[in-house]
Parts: structure tokens; sequence; C-alpha cells
């Protein structure tokens, strides 16, 4: 799915192939391969499924991952609990339920910077912004600080991936902090 997306397929038939993928993990009853295969998948889900289905996979993550937090660490992503527990809040957030979405969040953060996680740390920007943004909270300059320490992670992470994310997250930052020249000039640097 992910090798689908890239090259601008449908989330539809992205999060088709990841259903395949998700019940050939599942098969084979390896929790690892499992949690590394259903965390990725979660993005394609949330495009394309019920926010119901998308819970439904976080829980599930999270609930293979509880006793191990390290389970499926670096098979694909480098955190499927760390990449979980942000859904965890998204879908809070987009639900309405903003209160369970920021104590999510706290979770969250207090998760992947205990554990040193600094490129999933890095990809957690946009979805602490997402999910401020969508909980209402105004936070003006805060957002850019938020997006500024992820834009330094995925520069120094590096890959295109990283600093894609990175980028776009300051560029949010600065667009939520009502500098929208900032945000156009950050969006467009580099290309």
């Amino acid at each position: 799915a992910m090798c689908l997306m890239g090259v601008g397929g449908p989330c539809e038939e992205a999060a088709d192939w990841d259903d395949a993928a998700v019940r050939t993990a599942r098969g084979c009853g390896d929790h690892a391969l499992t949690v590394s295969v259903l965390a990725p998948c979660l993005y394609y889900y949330a495009q394309s499924r019920p926010i119901r289905d998308v819970l439904a996979a976080t829980d599930e993550v999270l609930r293979l991952t509880a006793d191990q937090p390290a389970l499926g660490v670096g098979l694909i992503l480098e955190s499927p609990r760390g990449q979980a527990l942000q859904w965890h809040f998204i879908v809070p957030a987009l639900l309405g339920r903003t209160s369970e979405a920021l104590t999510n969040m706290a979770k969250a953060d207090a998760f992947i910077r205990g554990r040193g996680l600094k490129e999933t740390l890095s990809h957690s920007a946009w979805s602490r912004l997402l999910a401020l943004r969508v909980a209402g909270t105004e936070m003006g300059e805060s957002d850019v600080e938020i997006a500024r320490e992820a834009h330094a992670l995925g520069e120094a992470i590096g890959g295109p991936l990283a600093k894609m994310v990175a980028q776009t997250s300051l560029s949010a930052g600065h667009l939520g902090a009502a500098q929208p020249t900032r945000a156009a000039s950050t969006a467009f640097a580099g290309w």
C-alpha cells in the first residue's frame, strides 16, 4: 500500500491492500509482524475507512504492545506503539472528545520522548498540530515551536520522508500562528 500511495494510488485501494497484508500477518500468529504491518496502515484507514475501523485497528496495536512496548520496533516503523498512540489522540479529537484527546496526547508524548524515539517524535508534530487544531485549541507561536522541534529532528534524521513531514509540520505551524507568508516560504523551501 505504501508503494501504491507513493505513485499516487487512491487511499481506498491502498487500504484494501493493507487489509490483505494485515490478514496475512494475523494468520502467521506473529504479534510483532502484525503490529508492524497494522500500525502503518492507520494512515490509509483514516483516509478511507469509518473512524470506528481506525479506532479498532489502533486499539489492536495498543493491546498487542501493552506488555511489550518494543514489539515490532524497527521492522517497518521505528515504533508501532508510538504510531498507534498518535492515532489514539487524533481519533478522539476528530470525534470532539477534546479532554480525552489532550490526555492521550500527553501520554503519547511521554512514551515517545521517554524512549528517545526521534523519528516518531518528528512525525508526531503533524499529529499534535492536527489534533490541537481539530480540538479548537488556539496556540499561536506554540504551533511554531512544536513544528521547529520536529523540523530539527527531521533534518538530523535525514531522508526524504523525514524531511518532508518535518517541513510540512513547520509550514503548518506557521500557518497556525497566523504567519501565512512564512508558511508558504517554508512549504516551498528546498523544492
